[in-house]
């Protein structure tokens, strides 16, 4: 629990007395989905080998809950770190409001199970793509 005190800022006191203080305790709950560095937001992203090699545009949460649009670029590599600006958190006493980034670590989602015409497809892939 963090307390924010305002001094001054309180009920009147009894019989016409000076205002109190006024106390406000906040908590901040961790997510699963989010780490904060800072005022940005870190999240990480799964995309498929062709995502990464061709390029695409995905939505993924917001901080908010909201559909946040990441741009992949051809060539992302695992472990790379994508970023979509003003969408971290606020940035305190900035004027105008101002917001960090979303940071996104891409992961590569590898398939577990194939059918045997897609693996028959991958190995003629591989066979031409090693030429």
């Amino acid at each position: 629990m963090y307390p924010q005190i305002y001094e001054q800022e309180g009920d009147v006191g009894e019989c016409g007395g000076s205002r109190g203080d006024l106390i406000v305790l906040f908590s901040v709950e961790e997510s699963l989905q989010f780490i904060r560095q800072g005022d940005n937001a870190v999240t990480s992203v799964s995309i498929s080998f062709f995502q990464a090699t061709l390029g695409d545009h995905i939505h993924i949460k917001g901080l908010k809950g909201q559909e946040v649009r990441l741009t992949i670029p051809p060539g992302t590599q695992a472990g790379e770190i994508l970023v979509v600006e003003g969408e971290g958190f606020p940035i305190v006493h900035s004027s105008p409001p101002v917001r960090g980034n979303l940071l996104a670590q891409v992961n590569l989602a590898i398939p577990r199970n194939l059918t045997l015409k897609q693996t028959q497809l991958l190995f003629k892939t591989q066979q031409k793509w090693d030429l």
